[in-house]
């Protein structure tokens, strides 16, 4: 089937690997969304790009945050969802400069980083 026949039958006429990539994005809009009530809630400052923009660089992660003067970079992932290359460079360059990197497949994976790093302040 030619892809001018796939796109007259609107989303019948997607491939699987299409399917998965419009539920993937459908389920880190929602994760974005939960993450974000989340730091507004417990008054942590974050940037985040809008779904429906590019992000200015490729590979940028989904929240850049500020907490307890951590530079944090969070990545929102459907499940069984991968980083691209060029965001684990992204994430591999925070890393290097002493900033926190997460992969968030949920809210869990995020409030556990920050009790992590809440259990190294009281330690010092």
């Amino acid at each position: 089937m030619t892809p001018a026949d796939r796109a007259s039958l609107g989303k019948a006429g997607r491939t699987a690997d299409e399917c998965r990539t419009v539920w993937e994005r459908g389920q880190e809009a929602q994760l974005q969304k939960i993450i974000a009530n989340f730091l507004n809630l417990r008054e942590i400052y974050f940037e985040v790009d809008r779904m429906d923009k590019r992000p200015r660089s490729k590979g940028r992660p989904d929240f850049r945050v500020c907490y307890r003067g951590r530079w944090i970079g969070i990545e929102c992932k459907a499940d069984g969802g991968k980083l691209s290359t060029e965001q684990g460079q992204a994430l591999a360059k925070i890393r290097a400069n002493g900033g926190v990197t997460i992969v968030a497949f949920g809210l869990p994976t995020v409030i556990e980083a920050l009790r992590q790093i809440d259990a190294q302040m009281q330690g010092r």
